[in-house]
């Protein structure tokens, strides 16, 4: 069996064509499987994107007859089909640096824990994805939130930007596949943009008392913001805390699982 299995939503991210061929290197040294899950898109254009993709262990998962691109779903069907014991959740937009697999592996291989990365920054330093002013007086903010729950546990988050827009990787998680499956993965009712990440850790921490570890690097392939991401986000945190305050820490895996399965084409690349 595959020890890693990367897995990589998507719908119609051309950065995906400069990402994944940049991280060859790592690819190539870690042997993992990468799975790309689509949906609610040509996946003929996904094919295409990866004309220069020179790893070869992809596989393009398809969702078929699905109107509407949702993360959660994607990355728990890529889980539910994967080979490793490890399921590492990876964006389209994103550029490994250094050896984070190896390291992430060490530092959660016989633990309760899991692995994020530590920094991401731009890989085009003019783009201002968060809001910072590299002029201003400001280096650094940190928002820390920690929570105590009924079933005895607690869960810590750490999220930060500096004045460059340098900020922590939350969506990019490195799991055992039997604490994804145990937690039920990520939740799909958090549709659009926004927290699906931050609730899964959170997830991961009181429903089964893991510990968050970060470490690493990693660059973002600079691209305009979506205009309906602050929208999608504020209704995701309400949802979500809503779901832990009634007791709710499980995520959508088994439903997507049973609702979509069948609907699964794994394509050639």
């Amino acid at each position: 069996m595959t020890e890693v299995s990367v897995v990589i939503p998507w719908c119609n991210r051309a950065e995906i064509a400069r990402s994944l061929p940049a991280n060859a290197e790592w690819l190539r040294k870690a042997q993992p499987e990468v799975i790309i899950v689509s949906s609610a898109c040509d996946p003929g254009s996904l094919r295409e994107a990866l004309t220069n993709c020179c790893y070869s262990r992809v596989r393009l998962l398809h969702i078929e007859g699905v109107e509407h691109f949702n993360k959660p779903e994607c990355l728990n069907i890529g889980a539910f089909f994967s080979r490793g014991h490890f399921v590492f959740t990876l964006d389209a937009d994103i550029i490994l640096t250094g050896d984070f697999t190896e390291a992430a592996l060490k530092a959660i291989a016989g633990f309760q824990r899991y692995a994020t990365v530590k920094e991401v920054f731009e890989l085009d330093r003019g783009v201002q994805m968060h809001s910072s002013d590299p002029h201003g007086a400001v280096v650094k903010r940190t928002n820390i939130t920690r929570v105590a729950h009924e079933n005895g546990r607690t869960a810590c988050l750490e999220y930060s930007v500096d004045k460059y827009g340098t900020r922590t990787g939350v969506g990019l998680v490195l799991v055992k596949k039997e604490d994804f499956v145990a937690i039920q993965g990520l939740n799909s009712n958090l549709r659009g943009w926004g927290y699906e990440d931050t609730d899964f850790q959170f997830r991961l921490q009181l429903g089964l008392g893991l510990e968050g570890v970060s470490l690493g690097q990693a660059q973002h392939v600079s691209h305009p913001s979506g205009k309906t991401a602050a929208l999608s986000h504020s209704r995701n945190i309400a949802l979500a805390w809503s779901n832990y305050s009634r007791g709710d820490l499980a995520g959508t895996y088994k439903s997507d699982v049973d609702r979509l399965k069948e609907k699964v084409l794994e394509q050639t690349m």
